[in-house]
């Protein structure tokens, strides 16, 4: 079954692997140093042009990062994004070093590479185009191996928090993905991304708009 259609690489990969390392950080955190890095993440959500919002991974975390809840997949992209600017800065570096380092996790320079590799492998999925099919052979072993190292650096970087966490159908399906680009095209056309983003014109930008008094047929038609 898993063979007979496409990786659907939003929930595999932005649903999957990330989220489970955007877990790593958020589980381990100090409780005395979530409150410096929620206003990190505040501060840089004031400064940051909101112009530019559209070009980079979702980072709208107004209220901080520790407290989140049902957070989309974009926003999961977004978190790691979070965490690599963050680390940029000094204050961001100690609070990540009490979380990994200290607390005999891993190193923070493992990490923050791992985040950076992670980030790049999600530009890379939503491109338009991928090879040449005339000259294909070398573009499809690079992309293989290349995924199979990003793989092998997730699970020899990143602790595994319980026995046997990298032994789930998401981390293994990210290994098709370059087959399923050989026979249906990018990624991004097929997803669920696509469908599920039609949802913020048919359906979340006119509730928003729509009065709230009504329940039921009235509300639906309103809207």
């Amino acid at each position: 079954i898993f063979g007979a259609t496409p990786v659907e690489t939003m929930h595999a990969f932005r649903k999957g692997l990330i989220e489970h390392v955007t877990f790593l950080v958020l589980e381990n955190v100090p409780a005395s140093r979530k409150a410096a890095l929620d206003n990190l993440a505040i501060q840089f959500h004031q400064r940051h042009r909101q112009t530019y919002r559209r070009r980079y991974p979702a980072t709208d975390f107004s209220h901080g990062i520790t407290n989140l809840t049902k957070v989309t997949a974009r926003e999961r992209l977004g978190l790691v994004f979070l965490f690599v600017i963050l680390s940029q800065y000094d204050e961001g570096w100690d609070i990540l070093d009490d979380t990994f380092e200290r607390r005999s996790i891993a190193t923070v320079k493992n990490i923050v590479e791992v985040f950076e590799a992670l980030l790049c492998f999600d530009a890379w999925l939503t491109q338009d185009t991928f090879w040449d099919r005339s000259n294909s052979t070398n573009a499809i072993q690079s992309a293989r191996s290349s995924i199979e190292a990003l793989l092998k650096m997730c699970k020899n970087n990143i602790p595994a928090m319980k026995e046997n966490c990298w032994k789930f159908p998401k981390f293994h399906e990210l290994l098709h993905i370059v087959d399923d680009i050989e026979r249906f095209g990018a990624p991004r056309n097929f997803n669920a991304e696509r469908p599920e983003s039609l949802l913020i014109y048919a359906a979340k930008r006119p509730g928003r708009r729509a009065q709230k008094r009504h329940a039921g047929i009235p509300y639906e038609l309103q809207s």
